[in-house]
This record gives structure tokens, sequence and C-alpha cells, in this order.
């Protein structure tokens, strides 16, 4: 049994109970777990139970679970604390016990917000395939974070598994349920972490040690909250399209300019840390690389949109470059909200026409940036490339080599492509500018000081080189 489950499992105060036939006759045996395995722990007197504090006390042997049980209660103790070790473990292990109530629940919150599609991330619903059946014509999705599914039988309960990253769905859903109890801390950097899988997201939260704590935690910004009480503690419950804007199309600018009058479209001031406010979100709050513009261009816009934005669609343009829907200037139409979400119902990202050119890019940055500074970034990129992103090296020297590239870092996807991007893109970004001395010179021109920014920008088409994403290219007008 030890095997089966561990203690790190267990998230209640247990007390296992069997019968000790070692000796002459039998006794019964109970155990306060304290170590590795279950039989490891502190013996307990059964004339001292009472005295002790625990949630369940385990019987193991089936056989003798009945004389178990008569005997526990007639010292005292409350037969809903009395349970087989197989119940435990397929119902109780992870805070909760799985009941017919529950699933009525569930369903009956999918049936409010007519979802269709539901993702279960704590694999809740393999616990009791019985239930399974109940859900109609819901589509019922399971995560789990290893790379396998340990057991069939949750393919048999699920339209489909997802394993890994807790990113790595590759599809939207309309709800995504979560169980598991976790630490108090953890529950806001979750919501930020899935918040592009789904609209709606439901939280168990089980009584006990956070549970008063939780319910006075503020999830409103994450958008509309509600409670409902269940026989175990509570739902928690965010429609996140009702107070947050499901799409921000950030629009980077250092000065005071024209905006779009759509909703979408959110200003963001990069550079704020070493420039004065416009009145504009700055990139400067939270986790932050604002004073790190000068060098990077808008990209100090993009880490912050990465580290701070909580949306399912998100998209990068300049204060004098949008995209619109056609080529002609006469009639600039910008995209809004409906028309983005049904491209991307097709596609995975838009992005700039691809910027084609009669020379290489990499000639174009040599002219731009000489040849000195080119070959000295392009090195330590390079190196930082093979050290952080091995795989991505070749993809790197094809688009140096070629003629044409997406610019500008303009883009609108969903958010967890864009974290996907970001993840990568800053994972050696950072250490080419510091091992290049840029930032200490005092030579550079002012074109030569953005020499990362600018290779930053041809990044993002070395990302997709390796990417299965779908891209649709629109036509950008340029303001003047």
């Amino acid at each position: 049994m030890g095997a089966l489950l561990k203690i790190e499992d267990l998230q209640h105060q247990i007390i296992f109970a069997d019968f000790d036939t070692s000796q002459r006759g039998k006794e019964l045996r109970l155990i306060a777990p304290d170590g590795g395995l279950l039989y490891e722990g502190t013996i307990i007197s059964p004339q001292d139970i009472l005295k002790q504090s625990f949630d369940y006390i385990i019987v193991f042997s089936f056989a003798a679970f009945g004389e178990i049980y008569q005997w526990l209660q007639e010292v005292g103790i409350s037969k809903t604390q009395i349970i087989s070790y197989q119940y435990y473990y397929r119902h109780c292990r992870y805070g909760i016990v799985y009941n017919a109530s529950m699933v009525k629940q569930i369903i009956s919150f999918a049936c409010k917000w007519k979802a269709k599609s539901i993702l279960d991330m704590d694999l809740f619903f393999a616990t009791g395939t019985g239930f399974v059946s109940s859900l109609h014509d819901i589509q019922l999705f399971g995560y789990s974070e290893e790379k396998t599914t340990k057991f069939a039988i949750y393919c048999n309960t699920y339209q489909g598994m997802y394993n890994g990253n807790v990113q790595s769905p590759g599809k939207y859903f309309d709800m995504m349920l979560v169980t598991k109890s976790m630490a108090l801390e953890g529950y806001a950097a979750y919501i930020k972490e899935t918040y592009a899988l789904s609209r709606y997201i439901v939280f168990y939260l089980v009584s006990g040690k956070f549970y008063e704590q939780l319910k006075q935690e503020k999830f409103s910004s994450f958008g509309k909250v509600s409670w409902h009480e269940s026989s175990q503690g509570s739902w928690l419950l965010i429609d996140k399209q009702q107070e947050n804007a499901m799409m921000k199309i950030y629009v980077v600018t250092h000065k005071k300019t024209w905006l779009p009058e759509a909703d979408a479209y959110v200003p963001i001031q990069a550079g704020r840390a070493i420039h004065p406010a416009l009145g504009y979100v700055g990139d400067n709050t939270g986790e932050n690389i604002s004073a790190l513009n000068p060098y990077l261009n808008e990209c100090t816009a993009l880490y912050w949109m990465w580290k701070h934005a909580i949306c399912q669609y998100i998209g990068l343009v300049h204060y004098r470059r949008y995209f619109v829907k056609n080529e002609d200037k006469s009639d600039m139409q910008l995209l809004d909200e409906e028309y983005i979400k049904s491209v991307l119902q097709r596609y995975d990202i838009i992005l700039a026409k691809e910027w084609v050119s009669t020379i290489m890019v990499k000639q174009q940055l040599q002219f731009d940036l000489g040849q000195t500074c080119y070959e000295e970034v392009e090195k330590i990129l390079k190196y930082m490339l093979v050290v952080k992103q091995p795989a991505y090296v070749d993809a790197f020297e094809y688009v140096m080599s070629g003629f044409g590239f997406y610019s500008c870092n303009m883009f609108i996807t969903y958010k967890k492509n864009m974290d996907q991007y970001c993840e990568w893109l800053f994972s050696f970004l950072l250490d080419v500018l510091a091992k290049s001395g840029i930032m200490n010179s005092h030579e550079m021109s002012a074109v030569q000081l953005r020499a990362v920014g600018y290779f930053a920008e041809r990044m993002l088409t070395v990302w997709l080189m390796k990417q299965n994403l779908r891209i649709k290219e629109m036509p950008v007008f340029k303001l003047q």
C-alpha cells in the first residue's frame, strides 16, 4: 500500500488503522504518519484516540473494515471520519470528497455560462468516471503536469489529454476547473499564468487553514467574481470578460500622440523610468526593464506586457504604425476587436507584411550599425544562442542570410503565444546587452547604442521559424 500513496500526497491530518496480527490474537493498531511511508509514524494507543487531532481515520483492511468501523464509533469517532484506504485514495486525497452534488454544481456553472468545453486541470473527473455521463454535450479535456498520462482510463474519461507545461494546451476552452489545493499566494499567480486558456475559471476552496483568508482575497482585478457555497467549502467563479478587456493592443510611444478610440487600444510609455510621465501606462511598474529603453527600443514595453498584462488576446503596435484592413490610404480602417477575433479563429498570429529587401538582412544591419559594431554584437548574440537556445542557431543564420523578416516587433496574437516568445527572447537578450558593453560606451552613435534592440527586432522571425503557428500578414498604415 505504501507505494501507492505518499505522505506528501496527503492534504489532511490522517490516522491509519489496521489490525496487528503479529502478536497473539489481534490488536487494533493506529499510526499517525510522520515519515516517507504510510507505516512510518507514531503509534497511538486506542485509548488515546480521542485526544488526537485528525480529519480522517483510514482503515486499510477491507475484510476488517466493518469491525474496525464499529469499534471506532463505539469510542466516539464520527462515522464521517472513518473511511477506507480505497475511498480516500480515489476521492479525498487532494482535499475534497468527490460526490454527485459537486458534479451537479459544476454542470450548473457550465450551463449558466453556456460553456461547451471544460479543461479539468487536476483530473477531478477521472476520480469518479461514473459521473462523466452527466456532462451531456459538454466536451471534457484533462490536463496533467506529467509528460505521460499514468492510466489509460483517463483517456476514456476525457475527449483529449494535455501534458507538460501549463500553457501547452493548443486551444481555448470555455471553462477551466481547478480543484487541487495550493498555497495562499498561489491562486493569483495561477490565474495570471493560465489566464489565456479560458474565459471562465472555477476554483474549489476547501474549508481549512487558508479558507477564510482566501475569502478575503481581492480577485476582482481578474474579472467578475462570485462565490457559491458547497458542503466542504466554496466555489470561486471568475468571468474574465466582464471586468477586464479580453483584448489589449498596446500602442508603444515615447510622446503624447493620437490614439484610437477603441477600448482595446492601450497606450504604453516606453522608457518611463527615465522620462517624464505622459499620463499613459508606464513600462516601469512591477518587474520591469524600463531603464534599458535607450538600448532595447520597444522591447522594454514588450517585457512589461509579458510580466503584467492580463488578457486573452494581446498585441503591440507603434504610435505611428497600425495594422489596417486594406491598403487604401484614403480609407484607413484599423483592426477592431471583432475583426481581430474573427481572424484569430483561423490564424494564430497577425503580423505586418514581411519586409523584403534586395540585400540580405545582415547586410542591412551592417549598413545601419557599421561593420565593427555589427560583428561584435552578432558574435555575442550567436554565442548566447548556443548557450541558451542552441536549437535556434540555424534559424538565426537562415534569417540573417535571407532577404526578408517581420519588422517592427508588431503583432497581435493569443497571450500564451506572446508569453512563449518572451520567455525565449529574454532568456538571452539581456545577457547579450550586458556582455556587449554598449551601456558603458561613450563613443557609439545613437543608432549603435540600440544595436541589441535592432537585432531583437529580427528575433521574432527567428523564433517563428521553429513554431507551428498559422501567420496572417496584414498591411500597416504609417501616420505622418
